[in-house]
């Protein structure tokens, strides 16, 4: 897997900071949206490529790679999400950190 994972930052910024906001939160849209975050094959920073993508959850993001790195934008965003940490390695996936969470 490839896991857009937004810093605690970004959940801040996105009213999803604390344990009350986030179980206050509608379970199926904090599904919806942590599984936005997923995509069903391991992608390595190199390997990325501009354009949509299909994540877990069934939607597209959209990356764009340029000279400033790599940011991702989900359709929901009216901004983008920069990488700031690519390529975390995991048993079963990598991770990118990014500094926004990816709305649907």
């Amino acid at each position: 897997l490839t896991v857009f994972a937004p810093t605690n930052r970004a959940f801040q910024d996105a009213g999803l900071g604390t344990l009350a906001a986030v179980n206050a939160f509608p379970e199926a849209e904090l599904v919806r949206i942590l599984t936005y975050h997923i995509l069903p094959t391991r992608a390595f920073s190199p390997l990325l490529t501009s354009g949509d993508v299909a994540t877990f959850q069934g939607g597209k993001i959209t990356v764009a790679v340029g000279g400033a790195g790599v940011t991702v934008k989900g359709t929901g965003n009216t901004v983008v999400a920069t990488i700031t940490q690519p390529d975390v390695v995991a048993t079963n996936a990598v991770l990118h950190v990014v500094d926004k969470v990816l709305l649907p």
